[in-house]
């Protein structure tokens, strides 16, 4: 085994991942115009991504035991590139109905960011190494490094060699998981724990602490997820800028500070449990801010900062869960991934329900800018609930395990 290798090979696949769930966003209104697609069909694509994964994740939860763990992770990067191509190719192969290419191509491609979410993280955790948490935490950083990378790329591509040749974009994209799969050949994964056995409190792997771990998770992805998917929305309605700048300002930006905090604590990181909780009473704050203020420009920057103050709570999590339950088995970090899936599928998606009837039914609330803006923070304030909930249960698993933790070494 070369742990370096594995390593690298884990973070360059975890950044491809960043691509399967930006791609289809960032071509919305080229598909649109090229193909006449509707804007329904469109966001069934995102629908159809985020189901798969949580599938994925839902059955590796259940049957991760009778995996091959090791051929499995292998396996990612070349799923991902096979969905890629495919993706690409649709306008070839299909010119009359490039659509079906568009969703077999997102079911391919999505599977692997599923078992991407549950399987990675577990190897990097059980990689040697005397810093741990700052490895777990670098992983998720690649993630936003991929979103930065991938926003900036694509946008220069479409707009240099034009959308008509959009399709070379994720053929490009593909040469990132064809990187990690060259990387991972050749190399042996430290062995996981894949069995429910042991103590106890590890036998099934829901134990109290686990299901507040995961809880928090749902309350955490939930707070991540909501403001990545409206931010861009979110300053385009509050500044009157055009798309292009509100992406810019708006998802490029989160991820810019997301990835920044990721950064920030692989270098220096320790004590998750107060950078945590910090971050939630931070991302509290940033969501109250950004809805109740009637200043536009500080309403952006409070919206770019919640990225700061939520990048290590998913993360954050999964490191918790290697330092107290380093016997937890894949299944574990399977139910993991389905509660951040769930909160960052669920809740976002709410939310857009509910900004849609605050428009429909003309209700301002007590806001008092347009009848869209005030939709708009109607809905991201009802999120606020979500990091507020979130920083309930880290309290209570703080306290959970403390107490445990005191009963295993009396």
């Amino acid at each position: 085994m070369n742990p370096k290798r594995v390593k690298l090979a884990c973070y360059i696949t975890n950044m491809s991942m960043s691509v399967v769930c930006c791609l289809s966003a960032l071509l919305f209104t080229t598909f649109h115009r090229l193909y006449n697609i509707s804007f329904a069909s469109l966001g069934l694509l995102v629908f159809v991504n985020y189901i798969t994964q949580l599938a994925v994740d839902l059955i590796c939860t259940f049957c991760s035991k009778h995996f091959n763990i090791e051929k499995t992770v292998k396996t990612i990067p070349f799923i991902t590139v096979i969905g890629f191509l495919i993706y690409g190719l649709s306008p070839f192969f299909l010119p009359q109905n490039p659509y079906i290419g568009f969703m077999i191509g997102t079911i391919i491609f999505s599977s692997s960011a599923g078992l991407n979410e549950v399987l990675v993280s577990p190897v990097i955790a059980a990689l040697p190494s005397d810093t741990k948490e700052k490895d777990m935490s670098f992983l998720h950083a690649t993630y936003g490094l991929g979103v930065i990378g991938f926003v900036l790329i694509g946008t220069l591509f479409l707009y240099v060699f034009k959308q008509e040749n959009w399709m070379y974009l994720p053929l490009i994209c593909s040469v990132v998981p064809l990187v990690a799969l060259i990387l991972f050949s050749g190399t042996h994964l430290p062995p996981m724990n894949n069995t429910e056995e042991d103590t106890k409190e590890h036998k099934n792997g829901f134990s109290k602490g686990i299901l507040l771990c995961a809880l928090t998770l749902f309350f955490c992805g939930a707070a991540e997820c909501t403001m990545t998917q409206w931010s861009s929305s979110f300053v385009e309605i509050g500044l009157g800028v055009s798309k292009i700048t509100g992406d810019l300002l708006g998802m490029f930006l989160f991820a810019v500070m997301l990835t920044f905090g990721r950064m920030l604590y692989s270098k220096i990181g320790g004590n998750i449990f107060n950078v945590m909780t910090i971050g939630l009473i931070g991302a509290v704050a940033c969501y109250l801010m950004a809805t109740l203020t009637n200043n536009s420009i500080i309403a952006v920057i409070a919206s770019v900062f919640t990225g700061l103050s939520v990048s290590m709570l998913w993360p954050g999590t999964l490191i918790i869960i290697g330092e107290n339950y380093p016997k937890a088995t894949v299944s574990v970090y399977a139910l993991m991934a389905v509660a951040g899936d769930m909160g960052g599928a669920i809740i976002p998606y709410a939310v857009g329900i509910l900004i849609h009837q605050l428009q429909v039914t003309n209700n301002n609330l007590f806001f008092t800018g347009s009848i869209e803006q005030n939709s708009m923070r109607g809905g991201l304030l009802f999120a606020t609930i979500f990091p507020l909930l979130g920083l309930i249960t880290i309290l209570v698993l703080r306290k959970h395990l403390k107490i445990a933790n005191h009963e295993k070494n009396a």
